[in-house]
């Protein structure tokens, strides 16, 4: 007899992209329950970094501020958690208004460079 069981939605057992298997006991009187999913990716939404050409705009300790003085409950860990989303939020939006995508900007850059120099070496 098992202890443990699983309790699933409708449309998971439709999609089928999953499979739930349970493990030996192994100095419980529980089953390790196991579940694979198939053809399943995490949405990516990259690591947010924080660039240093930030600190040279005006706006950034207001925009950061603004954010981090936005009023939260719950525990300490929580409440930083949400700040600290918030304030990713924020900047993420502003960097795009104020410095547009620079990952797109130096792809283009740098190609107009290699462009160049073929220029100055077929010269």
């Amino acid at each position: 007899v098992k202890l443990d069981r699983a309790l699933i939605s409708a449309n998971w057992i439709l999609d089928q992209n999953f499979h739930l298997s349970s493990l030996p006991r192994t100095g419980s009187d529980h089953n390790p329950i196991v579940l694979n999913f198939f053809n399943w990716t995490k949405p990516f939404h990259g690591n947010f970094k924080f660039e240093k050409m930030w600190l040279e705009h005006e706006d950034i300790l207001d925009r950061i501020k603004e954010r981090w003085d936005w009023e939260c409950t719950g525990t300490t860990q929580f409440r930083l958690l949400q700040k600290l989303k918030n304030v990713k939020q924020k900047i993420r939006i502003w960097n795009k208004e104020v410095f547009g995508n620079i990952f797109e900007k130096k792809k283009e850059l740098k190609q107009q460079l290699e462009e160049l120099v073929l220029n100055v070496s077929m010269k």
